[in-house]
């Protein structure tokens, strides 16, 4: 039996996707070995008292969930690097990026007094707030950014990317595409409803469309996961990990 689905029949966890939630987030041990693939293989009568859940630590916000899933299947380190985080608002990605041991964070978004006092008062926070990113410059960061983190609504993340582009050409990104908002302005009463991405198969065209972009812009995909996590609204967003080619 695979694991997630284990969880879920010994109802040590509510449905699949917190079940694979938990795994990709290194909560689920088997005595006391971390394991992070949902479809590791258990026997059906496994006995409960070898598996271990790491009790839920409360974040400031669930995108902090959903970055930390990400980072895990990606495998993708931040330890002591410099990093952006374009859409920080509340703070769940920045949290994230803090506990796993960044050495600076420039957290920006277009609000105000959004971010978590917890995460404002952090030294290793650079706080750019009222500060729309299509109009950063390259002044205003004073380090070299090692890797950049995306949460962004209400905006295509192809133009994010553009002038990410143009500011860290050496910088990795991991961006998350909601693709309701990747919908040609002449399409949505197509693609959407409510808000909402109607079918599956609209969205994996929304997915492939941008990684046409991607290609032609000359951005790398490493590495691709869907969230763990739906959006509050319902979609399902995809995490992109993201090198520019130069």
């Amino acid at each position: 039996m695979r694991l997630d689905e284990f969880l879920v029949f010994h109802r040590l966890a509510e449905n699949l996707a917190e079940a694979q939630a938990l795994i990709l987030k290194g909560d689920v041990f088997i005595e006391n070995t971390t394991i992070t693939k949902a479809g590791y293989s258990v026997p059906a009568d496994f006995s409960l008292d070898k598996i271990r859940i790491r009790k839920q630590k409360k974040y400031v916000a669930r995108s902090a969930e959903k970055l930390l899933s990400a980072l895990n299947a990606f495998s993708f380190s931040v330890q002591n690097k410099i990093a952006l985080d374009c859409g920080s608002s509340t703070g769940g990605f920045c949290e994230v990026l803090l506990e796993k041991g960044v050495k600076k964070l420039y957290a920006v978004d277009v609000g105000y007094g959004l971010l978590h006092p917890k995460i404002r008062k952090d030294d290793r926070v650079v706080v750019l707030e009222r500060q729309h990113f299509l109009k950063l410059k390259k002044n205003q960061i004073k380090d070299r950014i090692d890797f950049c983190t995306f949460d962004v609504s209400f905006i295509s993340l192809r133009k994010i990317l553009l002038h990410a582009k143009s500011l860290f050409p050496q910088a990795e990104m991991i961006a998350m595409l909601k693709p309701q908002f990747e919908v040609p302005a002449n399409a949505i009463s197509k693609f959407l409803e409510k808000g909402i991405v109607k079918e599956e198969s609209l969205r994996q065209k929304i997915l492939t469309d941008f990684e046409e972009f991607l290609k032609n812009q000359n951005i790398k995909v490493i590495a691709k996961a869907d969230s763990t996590l739906k959006g509050t609204k319902g979609n399902l967003e995809t995490f992109y990990y993201l090198r520019f080619c130069l």
